[in-house]
Protein backbone atom coordinates (compact mmCIF):
# COMPACT_ATOMS: atom_id res chain seq x y z
CA UNK A 1 0.00 0.00 0.00
CA UNK A 2 1.29 3.44 -0.88
CA UNK A 3 2.17 5.65 2.01
CA UNK A 4 0.20 8.86 1.83
CA UNK A 5 1.92 12.05 2.75
CA UNK A 6 0.64 15.51 3.47
CA UNK A 7 0.83 16.60 -0.17
CA UNK A 8 -1.27 13.63 -1.29
CA UNK A 9 -3.80 14.27 1.44
CA UNK A 10 -4.24 17.86 0.27
CA UNK A 11 -4.65 16.73 -3.34
CA UNK A 12 -7.20 14.12 -2.25
CA UNK A 13 -9.12 16.83 -0.37
CA UNK A 14 -9.09 19.10 -3.43
CA UNK A 15 -10.29 16.22 -5.62
CA UNK A 16 -13.15 15.36 -3.27
CA UNK A 17 -14.16 19.02 -3.00
CA UNK A 18 -14.24 19.12 -6.80
CA UNK A 19 -16.51 16.09 -6.87
CA UNK A 20 -18.75 17.72 -4.27
CA UNK A 21 -18.97 20.93 -6.31
CA UNK A 22 -19.89 18.84 -9.35
CA UNK A 23 -22.75 17.22 -7.42
CA UNK A 24 -23.98 20.75 -6.60
CA UNK A 25 -23.81 21.85 -10.23
CA UNK A 26 -27.59 21.90 -10.60
CA UNK A 27 -27.64 24.84 -8.17
CA UNK A 28 -25.04 26.99 -9.90
CA UNK A 29 -24.74 25.97 -13.56
CA UNK A 30 -26.99 28.52 -15.23
CA UNK A 31 -25.83 28.02 -18.82
CA UNK A 32 -26.80 24.35 -19.24
CA UNK A 33 -30.55 23.92 -19.68
CA UNK A 34 -30.39 20.13 -19.20
CA UNK A 35 -28.37 20.21 -15.98
CA UNK A 36 -29.29 17.39 -13.59
CA UNK A 37 -30.95 18.53 -10.37
CA UNK A 38 -28.98 18.30 -7.14
CA UNK A 39 -29.39 14.95 -5.39
CA UNK A 40 -29.07 15.48 -1.64
CA UNK A 41 -28.01 11.85 -1.06
CA UNK A 42 -25.14 12.14 -3.54
CA UNK A 43 -24.11 15.48 -2.06
CA UNK A 44 -23.95 13.86 1.38
CA UNK A 45 -21.81 11.01 0.01
CA UNK A 46 -19.33 13.49 -1.44
CA UNK A 47 -19.39 15.66 1.68
CA UNK A 48 -18.48 12.60 3.74
CA UNK A 49 -15.47 12.04 1.46
CA UNK A 50 -14.46 15.67 2.03
CA UNK A 51 -14.77 15.10 5.77
CA UNK A 52 -12.62 11.97 5.51
CA UNK A 53 -9.69 13.74 3.89
CA UNK A 54 -10.04 16.89 5.98
CA UNK A 55 -9.98 14.74 9.12
CA UNK A 56 -7.01 12.79 7.74
CA UNK A 57 -5.14 16.07 7.26
CA UNK A 58 -6.03 17.12 10.78
CA UNK A 59 -4.83 13.77 12.13
CA UNK A 60 -1.61 14.23 10.17
CA UNK A 61 -1.19 17.68 11.72
CA UNK A 62 -2.27 16.35 15.13
CA UNK A 63 -5.01 18.98 15.22
CA UNK A 64 -8.09 18.07 17.18
CA UNK A 65 -11.63 19.40 17.18
CA UNK A 66 -13.17 20.78 20.33
CA UNK A 67 -16.90 20.93 20.94
CA UNK A 68 -16.97 24.70 20.49
CA UNK A 69 -16.12 24.25 16.80
CA UNK A 70 -19.38 22.41 16.22
CA UNK A 71 -21.36 25.24 17.77
CA UNK A 72 -19.35 28.17 16.42
CA UNK A 73 -20.86 30.57 13.90
CA UNK A 74 -17.52 31.03 12.11
CA UNK A 75 -17.95 31.68 8.37
CA UNK A 76 -21.71 31.84 8.89
CA UNK A 77 -22.24 34.67 6.43
CA UNK A 78 -19.75 33.63 3.75
CA UNK A 79 -20.91 32.37 0.38
CA UNK A 80 -20.46 28.70 -0.45
CA UNK A 81 -17.60 29.36 -2.89
CA UNK A 82 -15.64 31.32 -0.29
CA UNK A 83 -16.25 28.63 2.33
CA UNK A 84 -14.96 25.94 -0.04
CA UNK A 85 -11.87 27.96 -0.95
CA UNK A 86 -11.21 28.63 2.73
CA UNK A 87 -11.51 24.91 3.51
CA UNK A 88 -8.97 23.99 0.83
CA UNK A 89 -6.52 26.75 1.69
CA UNK A 90 -6.74 26.00 5.41
CA UNK A 91 -5.69 22.37 4.99
CA UNK A 92 -9.03 21.04 6.12
CA UNK A 93 -9.56 23.28 9.14
CA UNK A 94 -12.59 22.34 11.22
CA UNK A 95 -14.27 25.76 11.08
CA UNK A 96 -14.82 25.90 7.31
CA UNK A 97 -15.56 22.16 7.27
CA UNK A 98 -18.38 22.60 9.78
CA UNK A 99 -19.49 25.78 7.99
CA UNK A 100 -19.63 23.90 4.67
CA UNK A 101 -21.69 21.17 6.31
CA UNK A 102 -24.12 23.76 7.67
CA UNK A 103 -24.35 25.64 4.38
CA UNK A 104 -25.34 22.39 2.69
CA UNK A 105 -27.95 21.90 5.43
CA UNK A 106 -26.55 18.72 6.93
CA UNK A 107 -26.13 17.93 10.59
CA UNK A 108 -23.06 16.48 12.24
CA UNK A 109 -25.16 13.41 13.07
CA UNK A 110 -26.00 12.93 9.38
CA UNK A 111 -22.30 13.21 8.54
CA UNK A 112 -21.40 10.69 11.23
CA UNK A 113 -24.01 8.14 10.09
CA UNK A 114 -23.06 8.51 6.43
CA UNK A 115 -19.38 8.26 7.36
CA UNK A 116 -20.00 4.93 9.15
CA UNK A 117 -21.87 3.63 6.09
CA UNK A 118 -19.13 4.79 3.71
CA UNK A 119 -16.45 3.22 5.91
CA UNK A 120 -18.15 -0.18 5.46
CA UNK A 121 -18.10 0.32 1.68
CA UNK A 122 -14.42 1.30 1.79
CA UNK A 123 -13.47 -1.82 3.76
CA UNK A 124 -15.39 -3.96 1.25
CA UNK A 125 -13.49 -2.26 -1.57
CA UNK A 126 -10.16 -2.97 0.16
CA UNK A 127 -11.12 -6.62 0.67
CA UNK A 128 -11.95 -6.90 -3.04
CA UNK A 129 -8.72 -5.28 -4.26
CA UNK A 130 -10.12 -1.85 -5.13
Amino acid sequence: MLKYDFSRLRLALIDEVGELVHKLKGDWCWWKKTQVLVDRTKVLEKLVDVWHFALSINNHLKSYCSDDVLENEYYKDQDLDITICTLISSNGSYYPLVALTRKLDFTIKEIYNAYIDKNKVNYERIANGY
